[in-house]
């Protein structure tokens, strides 16, 4: 039975698009081309810039993140916990990041995308280390695991967000692939892409996509541990500059996100039955032209609001590395 809080989720994710034959030829074209001709419509990539990131973010006026209390719908069971356990520096203890977790997606039976810098961090003393391990679980929901959890020591990331000192960084490589030993999928469990659940994974062309509602849901740290919340609201660019220069890879919108939700999925839902992952989430935009700080506190004590988010780009360019990744 649908309750209140499933038709309020819904409603949440509503592109508020309609898909004419007029006006949007263009989305049509950009959102059946997998079920028809098989060639997404890809745009041309551009020049990367370096920039190290810190995550605490809420975009104003207002915080509209909302709580999915049922993780077992899609897509939302897919949707992980990150949990890397690293050394510590000085006594080689583990130390477990129970209280930061970040967030993942199930793309296929053994992999989950994530966010590079949960996994290899750009800044404190855990600095450029490797996780010893991270724990993965999909549709966590506060103390329950109807999936269970997945450990992996297997992890891929591009050499370029590993390439030296913790100003190197390049955020267009801010992604990241977790392996797991063995299938994730039981008990019903699926993944996003797969046949039969209306969710799709490859590049949409960037001028359609700018203005268009989009989806973040993730696990940030302000709420109750491992608690899923999502936001919607439009995406703004996906083609932003520094210092006036095109930045691969990026996109910026504006729904609201915390410390935890590096990694989370950004999806495009068509208002009927499909969803198009679009990126995952990285951090807030100060590095780009055009970001602003805005008055008030963001979702942290201390921390800042700033104009918009900023996520790496499901381009033609992260599409291949992460296929590569997957074989």
């Amino acid at each position: 039975m649908s309750t209140l809080l499933d038709e309020i989720v819904e409603e949440a994710e509503f592109s508020f698009e309609t898909l004419d034959a007029g006006s949007n030829a263009v989305a049509r074209q950009a959102l059946t081309s997998e079920r028809s001709s098989g060639a997404p419509p890809y745009a041309v990539l551009s020049e990367f810039e370096d920039q190290e990131i810190t995550d605490l973010e809420i975009v104003p006026p207002t915080d509209s993140r909302t709580q999915i209390t049922d993780t077992k719908r899609i897509p939302y069971q897919w949707i992980c916990s990150v949990i890397p356990t690293f050394q510590h520096p000085t006594t080689s203890d583990p130390i477990e990041m129970t209280t930061q977790p970040g967030s993942g997606v199930l793309i296929d039976p053994r992999h989950v995308l994530t966010a590079a810098h949960v996994l290899f961090p750009t800044s404190g003393p855990l600095i450029h280390q490797s996780p010893i391990r991270v724990r993965v679980t999909p549709g966590h929901n506060d103390r329950s695991e109807p999936y269970g959890h997945y450990v992996s020591t297997v992890y891929k990331v591009r050499s370029e967000w590993r390439s030296g000192g913790r100003n190197t960084e390049n955020p267009s490589w801010d992604f990241a692939v977790i392996e797991v030993p063995n299938t994730i999928q039981r008990r019903g469990l699926k993944c996003w892409g797969e046949a039969g659940t209306n969710t799709h994974r490859y590049p949409i062309a960037k001028d359609w996509l700018k203005g268009k509602r989009v989806n973040v849901c993730g696990y940030p740290r302000d709420k109750t541990l491992y608690t899923q919340w999502i936001a919607h609201d439009l995406l703004d660019d996906p083609q932003p500059k520094r210092n006036g220069n095109l930045v691969a890879n990026l996109f910026t919108y504006k729904a609201d996100t915390c410390l935890g939700q590096s990694g989370a999925p950004v999806w495009y839902w068509d208002g009927k039955s499909h969803r198009y992952l679009v990126g995952i989430h990285r951090s807030y935009c100060d590095f780009l032209d055009g970001c602003s700080q805005e008055s008030g506190t963001g979702c942290m004590p201390g921390s800042s609001r700033w104009s918009h988010n900023v996520g790496v780009l499901f381009t033609k360019e992260v599409e291949t590395q992460i296929n590569t990744w997957l074989t």
